[in-house]
């Protein structure tokens, strides 16, 4: 065995915590095929129907060699035992191997025996806080998005979550709005939740700053129609601030979407401010920011509140996955590190953890061949980032 596959196959032997999945349990689908598979996963972001065989075939010769694809068919080939490719002419026998498992496997063992996760941090963004009733298994983290938009009581966002369901009232004081919010992240604590999550990236940019309480209020107190988007963004920036010092008084690490998103202020670097402004706030910033990974690693570098999580990278880009975590290595302690699978379904989370292991295999190997690393430390750096990094910020 060469060194490469020696720290492959130890990573992907590894028990593991999940800091980031939405895993769908059975919530949307009563029975889960290869089409759902599809539609929840990334494969979907890639704009192409899938319904017809002629639209399968368009399909697979789009995304052939797309890093979602390929390591979403490693995994179904892998958990199937099927030698051919996945393409057009093989869907129905990868369908009915989908079905057939899926039926038997209603209980979420295939995340615990093949994936090997202790915990995951499942973030239900259709049920803030929700454990898809496996409290063992799913330790969630509590969205925050719509709080952000508590000043319009008829805004529903992307997910179908509106601020009436936790504010049944109106709230025109926006010290009153922040006490309850307080007390619901509270109780949210108390019921389990470990994290807070925003993922407002797809909504506006993260170019939140240190408005005025005055200032912020004003939304609260203005009809929508003639709200502007100072008075937005002070609401905005306003009610973030104050998620970073409750998620501080809380010891809640705040999970935050980078990079991809709407794109336009997206990336890390615009949380600059208030990465300073709270230093007792943790700071996880999901997906590196990709494209723009050298944000993190520089925010990273600088404060000790900032905590990368590699969840996504690997299913985005093998190669730049490889080539960041060499780099964060290379400037960040690796005590800082995460991963996530980031997904929807059980065969795509085995995707994951595919994707990480090689990666871990080929950045790792790499290092020590280059006289950078021992193969026990390599090891080492495995552990904590699979598992013991998480189980430590996140206090399983």
């Amino acid at each position: 065995m060469n060194l490469k596959e020696e720290i492959y196959r130890y990573a992907l032997s590894h028990k593991k915590i999940d800091t980031h999945c939405h895993h769908m349990g059975h919530v949307f689908f009563e029975e889960i095929g290869l089409k759902d598979i599809f539609g929840s996963s990334y494969i979907a972001w890639c704009h192409r129907p899938f319904q017809t065989d002629a639209q399968r075939r368009e399909l697979f010769e789009n995304i052939c060699d797309r890093s979602y694809f390929l390591w979403l068919e490693r995994a179904l080939r892998q958990m199937y035992g099927i030698a051919e490719p996945l393409n057009a002419d093989t869907w129905d026998k990868f369908d009915r191997a989908v079905r057939e498992a899926d039926r038997k496997d209603r209980n979420f063992s295939r995340l615990r025996s093949l994936c090997g996760y202790e915990h995951i941090v499942q973030d239900c963004y259709w049920e803030y806080g929700d454990n898809l009733g496996d409290g063992q298994l799913f330790t969630p983290a509590f969205r925050i998005n719509i709080f952000l938009n508590g000043f319009d009581r008829e805004f529903v966002d992307q997910d179908r979550c509106c601020i009436t369901k936790y504010f049944p009232e109106p709230v025109r004081d926006i010290e009153e709005y922040v006490a309850r919010l307080r007390a619901i992240i509270q109780e949210k604590h108390k019921a389990g939740c470990v994290a807070l999550k925003c993922a407002i990236a797809y909504e506006r940019g993260l170019d939140f700053y240190a408005a005025d309480a005055k200032a912020a209020e004003i939304a609260l107190r203005t009809d929508k129609a003639s709200l502007t988007k100072k008075n937005r963004d002070d609401f905005q920036s306003y009610i973030f601030y104050r998620l970073c010092d409750i998620a501080a008084e809380e010891d809640m690490p705040f999970q935050i979407h980078t990079g991809l998103g709407q794109i336009e202020k997206t990336r890390a670097l615009c949380l600059t401010k208030a990465v300073k402004a709270h230093p007792a706030t943790k700071f996880v910033l999901f997906h590196l920011s990709f494209p723009y990974v050298d944000d993190v690693i520089s925010l990273a570098h600088n404060f000790d509140n900032v905590y990368p999580d590699i969840c996504w990278v690997p299913l985005l880009s093998v190669h730049k996955a490889k080539e960041t975590l060499n780099s964060l290595l290379d400037t960040v302690n690796a005590d800082k590190l995460c991963w996530g699978c980031d997904t929807w379904t059980a065969e795509e989370s085995y995707g994951a953890v595919l994707a990480v292991s090689h990666v871990l295999a080929e950045a790792l190997s790499e290092r020590i061949g280059e006289g950078f690393m021992s193969l026990e430390r390599a090891k080492k750096v495995c552990d904590k980032i699979l598992y013991e990094n998480a189980k430590k910020l996140y206090r399983l």
